[in-house]
């Protein structure tokens, strides 16, 4: 896409009041500061993973252009498949999204600043760099579907206790080695799923999730299941391997 043709497409959005703009699969390097001027925008979509020909339909983008800072309106912004190394404290700006995915990009760290994203239901930032969760994730209340897989976190914070809405967490695919007893207290929790960590015991308190349909430790190290799981009349579904 040529800057002519963004100009242009950017330019009938503002006069047709846009809600949706999807741009992915353009090859963009970065966006232009007119497309701060879409105040109608409630769904930016700058990448994607089209279902169809099962292949992702990104962009060149190696930051959150600013321009999308000024669309207070906005709900869902989708970035996944880039090449985007941080999110930037003006992400605090938007302080209407309820879904905010970055999958499949470079990050290697998340800053206290997400804390300040109270409506997120929705957070994907699988397939990056990143080593940590932080503390700050525990005060986005509201979240729903919580993805981290294909990163190389260590270890789940108690912060995650207060996720108290959390339908489904994803954390497969990671260098975590332990399951904190704070998982009890994700009440909500449908799915939860460690496949592929180093973990090597189940805590009881994973019993406690009364909720927790499917449960997913493939590919740890666990010698063994406790009988508070095992006899689980909740779970339908219960993926692991125990290593003799």
């Amino acid at each position: 896409m040529t800057d002519a043709e963004l100009l242009a497409i950017i330019a009938q959005a503002e006069r047709e009041g846009w809600t949706e703009l999807d741009l992915s699969g353009n090859d963009l390097e970065g966006l232009p500061s007119e497309i701060g001027r879409l105040q109608s925008l409630e769904k930016l979509i700058l990448g994607k993973f089209d279902y169809q020909t099962y292949q992702s339909k990104g962009n060149r983008l190696t930051t959150i252009p600013k321009g999308i800072f000024r669309l207070t309106h906005l709900k869902e912004l989708h970035i996944p498949y880039n090449q985007i190394t941080a999110i930037p404290d003006e992400i605090a700006k938007l302080a209407n999204l309820t879904s905010l995915q970055l999958g499949g990009n470079e990050i290697t760290v998340i800053s206290d600043t997400i804390a300040k994203l109270a409506n997120l239901t929705v957070l994907e930032l699988s397939n990056n760099q990143i080593t940590a969760i932080p503390d700050a994730i525990g005060n986005l209340a509201n979240l729903t579907w919580l993805n981290f897989s294909f990163n190389q976190i260590t270890a789940i914070p108690d912060a995650i206790a207060q996720l108290t809405s959390l339908t489904t967490l994803y954390l497969y695919n990671n260098q975590i080695t332990s399951i904190p007893d704070a998982i009890a207290q994700l009440t909500s929790l449908n799915l939860l799923d460690l496949s592929y960590n180093q973990i090597t015991s189940i805590p009881d308190a994973i019993a406690k999730l009364a909720s927790l349909r499917d449960l997913h430790l493939v590919g740890n190290q666990i010698t063994s299941i406790p009988d508070a799981i095992a006899k689980s009349a909740n779970l339908t579904q219960l993926d692991l391997q125990v290593i003799k």
